[in-house]
């Protein structure tokens, strides 16, 4: 479809104008520091030249490459925004949670209320998910590299 096509090209092209100012922005990084950004903005300007590139190959063909899946995500309905928006709200109110009570207390009741929105059962897998994720934090962060998270407002 055309109209497929043409948002295929404008979505590459905007993609390769934020490589562009990545990457330039990643110049001004020193040392061993720039090795990921510059990185990274190379990657996204390659997956951005294929993205103009197919979106020209289907516009030269004038390809029917749109699934009824594509065509139904062209037009934006609450069905389609209901579950991004309401893990975004979980995160906002997680970051929140963070500032005040601290970081694990706030990760176990984010974890509990994610996982009960995902539809996922049993006692067990809370426990095992949120002792695990804290453990491995706990860890990394506090054991080897010394980084002390978020202890709250609540509890300084």
């Amino acid at each position: 479809m055309r109209k497929w096509a043409n948002q295929e090209i404008c979505i590459g092209v905007i993609i390769f104008i934020f490589s562009i100012v990545l990457f330039s922005l990643s110049l001004g990084v020193r040392g061993e520091a720039a090795v990921f950004p510059l990185g990274l903005s190379i990657l996204l300007a390659f997956l951005s030249c294929s993205i103009v590139i197919r979106g020209i190959r289907i516009r030269r063909k004038g390809e029917e490459v749109a699934t009824l899946q594509e065509v139904e995500e062209d037009v934006l309905s609450w069905r389609i925004l209901e579950s991004p928006l309401t893990v975004a709200l979980f995160t906002l109110i997680y970051i929140l949670l963070i500032t005040f009570i601290g970081f694990f207390p706030a990760t176990v009741l984010f974890f509990i209320a994610y996982l009960l929105y995902m539809g996922i059962k049993g006692v067990v897998k809370y426990v095992l998910i949120i002792s695990i994720f804290s453990t491995f934090i706990y860890f990394v962060f506090i054991v080897q590299l010394r980084v002390f998270l978020p202890s709250g407002i609540l509890f300084d």
